[in-house]
């Protein structure tokens, strides 16, 4: 899936460049992942609302990554 998702040319591959972006989007993502998850278990628990905040968040990222 990140291939696919960051493979501007659609040669199945990515650059480096591309490649750092995806090593920075998912500590981010993971930060945000162990802010939520206290106890350190791997699992959290979230309400609907939280759901999408999330995923704006993870749009937000993205997009900030594209942009550079």
């Amino acid at each position: 899936m990140i291939v696919r998702v960051f493979d501007k040319t659609s040669r199945n591959s990515i650059d480096f460049d591309d490649f750092i972006q995806v090593c920075v989007m998912l500590h981010t993502l993971t930060d945000k992942f162990r802010e939520k998850d206290e106890n350190r278990t791997g699992t959290i628990q979230l309400h609907y609302e939280q759901v999408g905040l999330c995923e704006a968040a993870a749009c937000d990222i993205y997009a900030m990554l594209l942009m550079n």
